[in-house]
């Protein structure tokens, strides 16, 4: 547990010098080696301790006798509780004694010795000094007279600086005896031995603290290396750490801010506001609501059975229109135009009966809006905002009735009373939020022009594609109608756009085919009626591309290109003859492409059609170039003019460089 020290034995000067006891050794040799008896070194025991058997043997019968005050000097190695083996020390040293006087050649007297080694004992107990190493207090004295007795051979080469210090047990003996003498007694034993196992007690609990505490603090023998570099990543990587948390804890606020904000709102509308009142306003609307419902769901029969009347009537006159184009359509539409004026005037008496507040748009939503701005939140968990449109749909459709979008004449939908109560109602709702008017639009208006497109629409008419492709492209740049995830109505007007004019192309075009010495003359009947079929044919081409941009481009590219084009109007221009007539029908299809179509390098590669139609007019610059009319180079620039249109630069390349036009 504690580091061992090395034991020092320190010896003190002898009272009388080697030369005196020398000289007295010698001055009485004689009587000495007379008188001397012959001494035996007793074999001593191996073990340390007491021991009974260790006095020497003497070899005479006489032997001086022990004195009570050899005796005392004989127990006072035991007053201190020390069991020191004097006696066989004695005779140790007797016998040494002995022995080295023999070998002097001079025997000493007994009681000498005996004075003698009382006279170093009594030197001996007046050394004070402490000792080196804490753990010898109890045997210093047993060990260092042990060392002195076995080095008394070497007593004459060693020098004794002091006499020998008493050890602290030694001085706290003496206290002991002094205070038995004052008649403490054994009590004062008892105290010193209770103080001494406290001391110990404390010297051991400081110790395990200390080996405990050390035990604990288990430091490495090497710490890893830390620079610049690494100190600079753990602070950012703490610092974006802090920066998440601090992105938590500000998303926090703003919604509890939020939260309060809502709450206040309540709380001052629960202040302003009574419960009574609330539950009449409640009452109010539930009325109101039954008797809109009621009144909407008697009026929606009429208004059925009026369109459909009217649907009817436009159908026969779409019907008219197309078996009569000149002057019999215009005798019919007259006639078809005062039967649905008569309509008109039926579908004005509907709602005579009913009260302003059931069947005007903006009665109506005045009543929603004075619900929205008193209980906000009531208002938006009946979802009146879902409701609306349905409920709007049969007074706006009332008022639709004499709506046509094919007509050129007729009013756009802003300028019908119910459009600005709607769009005024949707921007106080959520600032520029029209989801509900759009939500109308499609409820109301596409399928309406659905049933135009189904019923009444010609796709050969250009006048009437013009104005229904301008109503939708209108819906489009506003609400966003047909572009994105479109909604099911918008969806089903484009597909029936996309049907009729199939139908048109595979129905309605038809391009006879004449030898070529009828073609030949412009004022013979075949030649005017096969220009009149192909410019009918070039006119629904027309109205098809119209659509670009509503309808997707591949319905627009199988109905225009692959099925018109190249099954009618390539074989007719292919079969004209090469001359200016040519060159106009060729300007004509031309000009039916969109311009996006040509944006390409090389005429569009992507379109087979369009490829195959700039190779035509190649083909016919080429012919004509090779004319000998002076007239022809004039039709070839125009040529020229629509090749360059349709990015056809190689081609236009081609016939400059052969044919050296200038200008190009």
């Amino acid at each position: 547990m504690f580091i061992k020290k090395p034991r020092r034995n320190f010896r003190t000067r002898r009272d009388e010098s080697s030369e005196e006891d020398e000289q007295k050794s010698n001055e009485g040799e004689e009587k000495r080696v007379k008188a001397a008896p012959v001494l035996r070194r007793s074999k001593l025991p191996q073990s340390r301790g007491i021991s009974c058997t260790s006095k020497p043997e003497v070899v005479s019968d006489k032997s001086p006798p022990r004195t009570a005050e050899d005796a005392d000097d004989t127990n006072e190695g035991d007053t201190h509780g020390k069991p020191l083996q004097l006696a066989d020390k004695e005779e140790n040293l007797i016998n040494d004694m002995s022995l080295s006087d023999k070998n002097e050649g001079a025997v000493p007297d007994p009681q000498q010795i005996y004075a003698a080694v009382k006279q170093r004992r009594a030197a001996r107990a007046q050394r004070e000094y402490l000792p080196l190493e804490p753990g010898q207090e109890q045997g210093s004295e047993r060990d260092s007279d042990d060392d002195d007795d076995d080095d008394d051979d070497d007593h004459d080469q060693q020098i004794q600086f002091a006499p020998k210090l008493k050890t602290l047990r030694q001085r706290i003996a003496e206290e002991m005896r002094d205070s038995e003498d004052d008649g403490m007694g054994s009590q004062g034993d008892e105290d010193q031995t209770l103080w001494e196992e406290q001391q110990i007690r404390k010297g051991v609990k400081m110790f395990k603290e200390t080996v405990r505490a050390t035990k604990k603090c288990d430091i490495p023998a090497s710490l890893p290396q830390i620079s610049i570099d690494i100190v600079k990543k753990r602070v950012s990587a703490k610092l974006g750490a802090l920066g998440q948390v601090h992105r938590g804890r500000a998303m926090e606020l703003r919604r509890i801010q939020q939260e309060m904000e809502s709450a206040r709102a309540a709380l001052d509308q629960l202040e302003n506001g009574s419960p009574q009142e609330q539950h009449s306003f409640y009452k109010r609307m539930r009325l109101y609501s039954q008797n809109l419902l009621q009144c909407l769901g008697e009026k929606v029969v009429e208004i059925n059975a009026v369109e459909l009347d009217m649907c009817t009537l436009l159908s026969d006159q779409a019907e008219a229109l197309l078996g009569r184009r000149r002057e019999a359509v215009r005798e019919e539409s007259t006639h078809l135009q005062l039967q649905a004026y008569e309509i008109l005037k039926e579908a004005e008496n509907i709602f005579v009966d009913v009260h302003e507040d059931f069947s005007d748009v903006r009665n109506i939503l005045s009543k929603f809006e004075e619900w929205r701005v008193l209980f906000p939140e009531s208002y938006d968990n009946a979802y009146i905002s879902l409701c609306l449109p349905k409920l709007l749909t049969p007074v706006i459709r009332h008022q639709l009735i004499g709506w046509n979008p094919l007509n050129p004449d007729c009013e756009d939908i802003a300028a019908h009373p119910w459009y600005p109560a709607v769009e005024k109602f949707c921007r106080r709702q959520g600032g520029e939020d029209l989801t509900v008017l759009k939500s109308i639009i499609e409820r109301t208006i596409v399928p309406k022009i659905q049933g135009f497109v189904e019923l009444v629409w010609d796709p050969l008419s250009m006048e009437q594609s013009r104005c229904l492709v301008s109503v939708c492209q209108n819906l489009q740049d506003d609400y966003l109608i047909f572009s994105g995830n479109q909604s099911k109505p918008a969806k089903a007007l484009l597909e029936a756009v996309a049907v009729r004019m199939r139908s048109a192309v595979d129905v309605d075009v038809f391009i006879p085919l004449y030898p070529a010495k009828f073609l030949d003359d412009a004022s013979s009947l075949q030649f005017q009626f096969q220009d009149k079929q192909f410019c009918s044919a070039v006119k629904l081409l027309h109205n098809i591309t119209l659509w670009h941009g509503l309808v997707p481009e591949d319905v627009l590219i199988e109905l225009g290109l692959n099925r018109l084009l190249s099954r009618y109007l390539m074989i007719t221009l292919r079969n004209a003859p090469c001359g200016e007539h040519a060159v106009e029908k060729c300007k004509k299809v031309a000009a039916c492409f969109p311009k996006s179509w040509f944006e390409h390098v090389s005429c569009c590669p992507s379109i087979p059609e369009l490829q195959i139609f700039s190779k035509h007019l190649l083909q016919t610059a080429h012919a004509l170039c090779k004319s000998p009319h002076a007239s022809t180079r004039d039709t070839v620039s125009e040529l020229l003019i629509l090749l360059r249109n349709m990015k056809a630069l190689d081609s236009v390349t081609e016939i400059v460089e052969k044919y050296h036009f200038e200008g190009f």
